[in-house]
């Protein structure tokens, strides 16, 4: 076998790498046994989950692999996945990049999808549904609110979405199946600080205190990058583990 066909084998049998992965804070496929409260992290920080969260895995809806996390109103998939504050999940002067994709049942607002928060009422970020749009939001050391962008685009029940909240510098915007949906500037720019103070829980599928707005739905492949802002192409296959 010469050695141009050897090279196009090794090619097609190499497992996608993410040359980010140094930089994921929180990695979750949602995969596992039906009715499972069990979410774990495949990030390099593998991070455990707060005690008392209700979040379960459901194999109904599954946009990659063999689960996705059902919150919210579901029935027995109630609540939200909560884990404590870590510095690869804050983000007060860097660059970040959240994403998952999102699978909405009952659409009205607001619904949150992921938030940074301990209940104060302000929070360095929180991406949400307002009604049928999604909402980006946050606030610096103020506490003053240093952004509040609103997407374009409606969103439906019963369909998957690949979305995204990023910051670049001094500005943030929201993408929406590999689209720009609203784009805005922050408040004090590059520099600015968000407000990210020790112990704000991040929370996937609710807003603290639990229970109070959860998204209703399934969220899968959730992926929160600091450092980087990552490129809108939508996935094609589950984010690597590595």
């Amino acid at each position: 076998m010469n050695s141009a066909l050897l090279g196009v084998i090794a090619s097609c049998l190499t497992v996608p790498r993410d040359p980010d992965f140094s930089d994921v804070g929180l990695l979750l496929h949602g995969d596992g046994v039906m009715g499972s409260t069990t979410h774990t992290d495949s990030g390099p920080y593998h991070h455990t989950q707060s005690a008392g969260t209700a979040a379960q895995i459901s194999n109904t809806q599954v946009k990659w692999g063999t689960g996705s996390a059902q919150t919210g109103g579901g029935g027995w998939g109630v609540g939200a996945i909560v884990f404590d504050d870590h510095a690869s999940l804050q983000a007060s002067t860097e660059n970040f990049t959240i994403e998952m994709w999102i699978y909405p049942t009952a659409v009205f607002g607001p619904q949150l999808l992921i938030s940074k928060s301990i209940g104060t009422g302000f929070f360095p970020y929180q991406l949400y549904l307002d009604n049928d749009k999604l909402r980006f939001k946050g606030y610096d050391t103020g506490p003053v609110l240093a952004f509040d962008i609103t997407g374009a685009t409606t969103i439906a029940n019963n369909t998957w979405y690949f979305v995204q909240a990023r910051r670049n510098g001094g500005n943030v915007d929201i993408t929406l199946n590999g689209v720009v949906d609203a784009s805005g500037a922050i408040t004090g720019g590059a520099g600015a600080t968000l407000y990210s103070g020790a112990g704000t829980q991040m929370l996937i599928g609710d807003f603290y205190p639990l229970s109070s707005t959860p998204f209703i739905g399934f969220i899968d492949d959730f992926r929160f990058t600091k450092n980087v802002v990552r490129s809108a192409t939508i996935p094609t296959a589950a984010f690597p583990d590595a």
